[in-house]
């Protein structure tokens, strides 16, 4: 993985989410991916994983804005400090995320591993 490989991948992460596009989200994950989703919990396993778990985003969400900064690569894992925000449709709340992402890439730059840490602004 190099920095221009997950600058891609991050730029279509956000994409996938500010359009709310589970369809695009899962065009840049293998297969076999592990997502961790949040720390807490067992991963979702496999792109169709994904792709339902991003199914509510459109239903849920709207007024997205992302944007990330890369803080570096170690040992062939790529970290990222990102911001969202969004209304919570149902609730129609606010809601602003800061958080690190940590994302694995294989050679097609296709992510095999990602997780996500966030805190929402009160």
């Amino acid at each position: 993985m190099n920095e221009s490989n997950l600058n891609t991948w991050l730029k279509t992460l956000g994409e996938a989410w500010v359009t709310k596009n589970p369809e695009l989200i899962g065009s840049v994950c293998a297969e076999d991916v592990k997502y961790y989703e949040n720390p807490f919990e067992e991963p979702r396993v496999g792109r169709d994983a994904v792709i339902a778990e991003w199914q509510n985003v459109p239903n849920t969400q709207k007024d997205i804005t992302f944007d990330y900064d890369i803080i570096g690569i170690v040992n062939g894992t790529g970290i990222a400090h990102w911001r969202a925000s969004f209304t919570r449709i149902t609730e129609n709340r606010q809601d602003t995320l800061d958080g690190i992402f940590t994302v694995q890439l294989n050679d097609s730059g296709l992510c095999t591993e990602f997780h996500m840490w966030w805190v929402t602004k009160d």
